[in-house]
């Protein structure tokens, strides 16, 4: 990306030179690896009086476009993808540990206690596009106790899912509440004890930022690996790829007293990242000042 000059790439680098010349910015802040590479080669960043920030929005398996992306600082989700990147000889004093950007609403909102009586057990399920697995992960997840009541959300695949999740809901009367596509995600996790999803970077770092443990249904390899390693560094979660799989891992969560949802909820504590925006927007004003200073 640092030296291609494919049409492809003058497009977006005439709007990025345009959006500069218009917004007259103080920084840029890049939550996307391509922009910094262009600063190199338009007539608004050549000088390099410009300060760029890149938020890093990978955890731990770090693609090489955010290494070598010309930039000032690097905001990183957590410390473990910190020393990663410092492991790739970035500069320590220009990797800083923020915490991913999630809505600053989760630092206003409260999670289940976790010494919840967990009964009813509250599981929130982001299935994907393939039908079939619906009503398998979904009677998978409800098997495994009595007390699991499950909220689907359906998101923008809600016609094509729809049919399926409601077979679920006449099986199990009274145990499964259907959502279509929602902004309420926030509250959403924050009012539940369990999250099963893929393990995309938002939903992993937003399930940690609401204290929710989470169990990963779907993997792609690469960056998502990234992901599921910090959900297991923490302590948070793990993977559960098949209906076998993620009724084990609930009906384990949930003995003895679900003493194993409860030290993933006091590991969640600790790590403690819900406020990531919030830190990374004071850090990038701070610096600011200081050059200004």
């Amino acid at each position: 990306m640092s030296r291609s000059r494919s049409p492809a790439m003058r497009l977006p680098e005439r709007a990025l030179g345009a959006l500069i010349d218009e917004f007259k910015p103080t920084a840029l802040v890049c939550t996307y690896p391509l922009y910094p590479y262009f600063l190199k080669r338009i007539p608004q960043g050549i000088d390099g009086t410009l300060p760029v920030f890149t938020v890093v929005t990978d955890s731990i398996e770090i693609n090489a476009a955010w290494l070598r992306a010309p930039s000032d600082w690097w905001l990183v989700t957590d410390d473990l993808t910190r020393q990663e990147m410092l492991h790739k000889n970035l500069p320590a004093e220009k990797v800083i540990d923020t915490g991913f950007a999630v809505n600053p609403v989760f630092s206003k909102l409260s999670p289940v206690d976790a010494e919840d009586p967990c009964d009813p057990f509250r599981i929130l399920y982001f299935p994907t596009a393939q039908k079939s697995l619906v009503r398998s992960h979904g009677r998978a997840l409800l098997d495994a106790s009595p007390s699991v009541r499950l909220t689907i959300v359906l998101g923008r695949n809600v016609r094509r899912l729809y049919p399926n999740a409601k077979k679920l809901k006449d099986a199990y009367p009274g145990r499964v509440r259907l959502i279509g596509w929602t902004r309420k995600v926030p509250q959403l996790l924050n009012n539940h004890h369990l999250v099963v999803g893929k393990a995309g970077g938002a939903t992993v770092h937003e399930a940690i930022a609401a204290r929710c443990p989470m169990l990963i249904h779907h993997l792609v390899p690469g960056q998502e690996e990234g992901n599921l390693s910090l959900l297991e560094s923490i302590g948070a979660g793990g993977l559960a790829d098949s209906p076998a799989a993620l009724s084990r891992r609930v009906s384990d969560l949930l003995a003895d007293r679900a003493a194993g949802w409860r030290s993933m909820k006091h590991a969640l504590a600790r790590h403690g990242r819900n406020s990531g925006a919030i830190v990374a927007a004071r850090f990038i004003l701070n610096q600011i000042e200081d050059r200004r200073s």
